[in-house]
């Protein structure tokens, strides 16, 4: 446009003198003059003032001249204003601009209050969405974020390389440290803005060690070690980032690692559990760290259970057993299972089961593990018959005759009322077989001794029939029946009592409470005591349990629920109430005085040290006695490693009646580990 200046203070010239001239005024760019503006003509290489704009006038820009200068044209010659006295004018139709001062802040308004998200390199140039009064509007993160504009200028946007047209992952990370953003267009790692610590923005891709994110419109990358990568609550897969990674079952109430997962491996999650993944493991769930996985990146799993539910059949794992996606190649495997561990299966195939592990669904080498329960056989030196005949010399007793007809010679019975039936009688002999028939030759069920009384209930010739019982003298054939083992099919509950004692059972918590001891007196809840007993005392916590329902009448007894007791052993005591959960010292002739003096000796001042402390007993007498190491029901009864000596009853049956709760202890349950050692003689 055109100007105006009063002839009569000037004067004619030739226009030798050295100067620049022109004739384009400049393109769409302007600035506004924020002070009486110089404008310098350096044509003679130093600066001279030729003129002066004055402030507030908004005048068009040739183009920028080096750092700090712009050029201009006024009255037909080029002239150079400072970049301090202009403010530079952008129109709505600008679509890019360039940092014109170090660390220009991002602020967030999305609160309602201007918040600094991020920061802008000097020299850098950048689309806007659009303009915003004094601020431009950028792309930032999953919205959008306010730059001033008065820390910028118009630029064309020609020096941007690295534009991005890559959509948001879906994954977010938070930075914990002020982040710097590259650009690596050129080769080379140029920083062009930072995302503040404390700041959760979108990934685009991953490279290596880096993050890729867009920040306005650009694709930068973020160095991993600055940020971490939080999970929604509505995240339904992690990717593990760390080798073997540890899978954690906290059933029993404690974490207890049970497998892990492979890094790099993608899974599907229950749930989030504060800083845990709750994942699926066999017919229950397991626990996985947080912080050692992230949210992944791309989704592919081609295994992922969609509905396969397992059977009842478990297996055991004997060594460390990889699960691999593929059982036909090695190169697949994405988790472990560790040793021990019983795992349920979901289909047998020809050299591998099929199982779900963390919602994927995996192949097991056969050769890695043990289908059903785990049996051991161990050799005696000595025959069955060898045995029976040690056992027979122990008068070995059994209730299987309860309720047949006894018989002692009528002479040797003093009896109150001759003739008349039932009746008492005395024994007057110094001792009295007394026979399951009415001859010398019958079986010798019992001894009487004399001054004895018995109830005389009939008289045949010259036998009387007595009451006796329910106790009697066990006949050879039926000690042998209990004591071969063949006898007892593995299918059978009583092959239970071969069931080795001295491993955890690896019972969930919930499934004790609230599928055995529910409803069983005070030991309803004390799941965890017989856990941590079990755990403490090397003993399986279905027997345990089993052992103290069968003591305690279901959890109803005396001694169970606490007896106080204020003297032991004839000496008064400080009166303390005493809990006694397996009817340890409570002999027949003193139960409830002699079991409750033992527990106050031992501290029993709590069923949980009852349960616990009680087992350590257990443990020391049986199970783990360094001498007779009993840790099957069958070793404790017949004990075949020294035959005759140190066994816990002479009941024949004993062993079978205590598998009898035990069995349906466990017919309760979903998952558990078989393990049974089984006698072999010569």
């Amino acid at each position: 446009k055109y100007a105006y200046v009063w002839k009569a203070s000037t004067v004619p010239s030739s226009g030798k003198s050295p100067m620049k001239t022109g004739s384009n005024a400049g393109g769409s760019t302007v600035f506004t003059a924020v002070i009486d503006l110089p404008v310098y003509d350096n044509s003679t290489g130093a600066l001279v003032h030729i003129a002066t704009i004055k402030k507030g006038q908004i005048y068009p820009i040739i183009r920028k001249f080096g750092e700090n200068w712009y050029e201009v044209l006024i009255a037909g010659r080029i002239g150079y204003v400072h970049k301090s006295g202009v403010q530079i004018s952008f129109k709505p139709t600008d679509r890019y601009f360039r940092v014109t001062v170090d660390q220009l802040a991002v602020y967030d308004n999305s609160t309602g209050k201007l918040v600094q998200v991020g920061t802008l390199e000097k020299g850098q140039e950048f689309p806007r969405i659009r303009d915003y009064g004094n601020w431009h509007e950028i792309k930032y993160g999953k919205g959008v974020a306010y730059v001033w504009k008065g820390s910028t200028e118009p630029s064309s946007g020609s020096s941007i390389r690295n534009a991005n047209s890559a959509p948001p992952t879906g994954v977010t990370f938070t930075t914990i440290a002020d982040a710097p953003v590259y650009d690596n267009s050129s080769g080379t790692l140029v920083q062009f803005a930072t995302i503040k610590k404390g700041v959760s923005y979108p990934v685009v891709k991953e490279l290596g060690n880096w993050y890729g994110v867009d920040v306005s419109g650009r694709i930068g990358y973020v160095h991993k070690s600055s940020v971490k990568l939080p999970f929604k609550s509505t995240d339904r897969y992690f990717e593990v980032l760390e080798d073997r990674l540890p899978v954690y079952d906290n059933s029993t109430g404690k974490l207890i690692a049970v497998a892990y997962l492979d890094k790099g491996q993608v899974f599907p999650r229950l749930r989030d559990f504060g800083n845990w993944h709750e994942i699926k493991y066999g017919k229950g769930v397991a626990y996985v760290w947080k912080a050692s996985t992230r949210p992944p990146f791309s989704i592919q799993l081609k295994n992922e259970n969609k509905g396969l539910q397992p059977t009842d059949k478990n297996f055991l794992a004997i060594s460390d057993t990889p699960v691999y996606e593929d059982p036909n190649n090695t190169k697949t495997r994405f988790a472990i299972i560790k040793q021990g561990e019983s795992y349920p299966i979901i289909r047998e195939e020809n050299n591998s089961v099929v199982i779900d592990i963390g919602g994927r669904i995996g192949y097991v080498w056969k050769e890695a593990i043990q289908i059903g329960p785990v049996i051991r056989y161990t050799s005696y030196n000595l025959t069955l018959d060898d045995m029976l005949k040690i056992q027979m010399q122990k008068k070995p007793q059994t209730d299987l005759y309860r309720n047949s007809p006894s018989y002692v010679l009528a002479e040797f019975i003093k009896v109150d009322k001759p003739g008349t039936f039932p009746t008492t009688g005395t024994v007057i002999a110094t001792a009295l077989n007394v026979r399951e028939g009415t001859s010398t030759s019958h079986w010798i069920v019992g001894t009487l001794k004399a001054g004895d009384i018995v109830q005389v209930v009939n008289q045949v010739g010259d036998w009387y029939e007595i009451k006796f019982g329910p106790w009697k003298n066990a006949k050879p054939e039926d000690v042998k029946a209990y004591l071969d083992p063949s006898r007892f099919s593995r299918d059978s509950k009583e092959y239970f009592q071969f069931l080795v004692l001295s491993e955890s059972a690896g019972v969930p918590l919930n499934e004790l409470n609230d599928k055995i001891l529910a409803g069983k007196g005070i030991l309803a809840g004390k799941g965890q005591a017989f856990i941590e007993a079990g755990q403490k005392y090397h003993i399986n916590e279905i027997y345990l349990i089993s052992h103290a329902l069968l003591e305690t009448g279901n959890g109803t007894s005396q001694l169970a629920n606490g007896v106080l007791v204020s003297e032991v052993d004839g000496k008064p005591v400080e009166p303390k109430v005493v809990y006694n959960m397996y009817g340890l010292n409570a002999y027949d002739s003193c139960p409830v005085r002699c079991g409750s003096e033992y527990a106050y000796k031992k501290g029993w001042f709590t069923p949980e040290a009852a349960i616990i402390g009680g087992a350590e007993e257990i443990a020391n007498r049986y199970i783990h006695n360094p001498t007779y190491k009993q840790d099957t029901l069958y070793k404790m009864r017949w004990n075949p490693a020294n035959p005759g000596v140190h066994q816990y009853a002479t009941d024949i049956g004993w062993a079978v009646k205590q598998v009898r709760n035990i069995s349906a202890l466990y017919d309760l349950l979903e998952r558990y580990t078989l393990i049974f050692d089984v006698p072999i003689y010569k």
